[in-house]
C-alpha cells in the first residue's frame, strides 16, 4: 500500500513539472504494483492539481494507460465530490474532458457516495441534524449542487460585498451580482460559472438524472 502511495506521488510529480514522456514511460514500469485504488487515485490528483485543458491532446495520452488497463472510472471521491465525474465538474469542468470519459467507459448516472470512506461522520451528522442528510449523488446532483454555491452569497471573492439577490418562488437564488476585489478573480469565477452551467445543459442532454429522480424509475 505504502509502496503505491510513493509511486502514484512520483508518477504525479512528472506530471506536474511538465514531463509527459517520462510519466509514460515510467507508468509501464510501476503499472504491476499499482491497484486499481491506486490508479483511481492518482486520476483525482491529476484532475485537482495539474490537468490544463490547452495541453488537452497530451493528456489524452496520458489517459490511454488508465483506459488500457479499463480502470473503472465509477467511483466515489470525497465528502464534496461524490464521484471522478463530479470532480471534473468541480475542478475540470470542459465539455471536451467530461465527454472524454462518458466515451470511455463513465457511467454519467453513477451514484457516489459522499460518505463512502466516512460511516462515522454520517451517522454523527444524522444524529445532529434535524433534516435528513444528503449521502448519495449523481453528477447531475453535483452540478447543482456546485451552480447553487457560485450563485450563493457566500460565493464572494476578495473584498466585496453580494448584492442585488434574486430569489425565485422557491427561495433559490438564480442571479446575482458580485463585487470582486480584481478583474482576474472576476473572469475566474465567471469562467467556471459559465462552463459549469453548460456542462449542466450537456449532461441533461445526455439523458443524465438526479440520484432521487432514478429511486423513482
Amino acid at each position: 500500500m505504502l509502496q503505491g502511495y510513493r509511486y502514484t506521488y512520483e508518477l504525479y510529480k512528472y506530471l506536474e513539472d511538465g514531463n509527459y514522456n517520462r510519466f509514460l514511460s515510467s507508468y509501464w514500469l510501476k503499472r504491476p504494483f499499482l491497484t486499481e485504488s491506486d490508479k483511481q487515485r492518482l486520476l483525482v490528483k491529476i484532475i485537482e492539481g495539474c490537468y490544463n485543458d490547452k495541453d488537452y491532446k497530451i493528456y489524452k495520452s496520458v489517459f490511454y494507460p488508465f483506459i488500457f488497463d479499463n480502470v473503472n472510472f465509477n467511483f466515489s471521491v470525497d465528502d464534496w465530490v461524490p464521484n471522478f465525474l463530479s470532480l471534473i465538474i468541480d475542478k475540470a469542468p470542459y465539455k471536451n474532458l467530461f465527454h472524454f470519459f462518458i466515451r470511455k467507459g463513465a457511467d454519467i448516472n453513477y451514484v457516489g457516495d459522499l460518505y463512502e470512506n466516512d460511516e462515522y461522520t454520517y451517522e454523527k451528522e444524522q444524529e445532529s441534524y434535524e433534516v435528513p442528510i444528503s449521502r448519495f449523488e449523481t453528477c447531475l446532483d453535483f452540478v447543482q449542487k456546485k451552480l447553487d454555491y457560485l450563485m450563493s452569497e457566500d460565493c464572494v471573492y476578495g473584498e466585496g460585498e453580494t448584492s442585488n439577490v434574486v430569489r425565485d418562488e422557491n427561495d433559490k437564488i438564480i442571479s446575482t451580482t458580485i463585487t470582486f476585489k480584481d478583474v482576474s478573480e472576476q473572469d475566474e469565477y465567471h469562467s467556471d460559472l459559465i462552463k459549469t452551467i453548460r456542462l449542466k445543459d450537456f449532461i441533461i442532454s445526455l439523458g443524465g438524472k438526479t440520484y432521487e429522480e432514478l429511486k423513482c424509475l
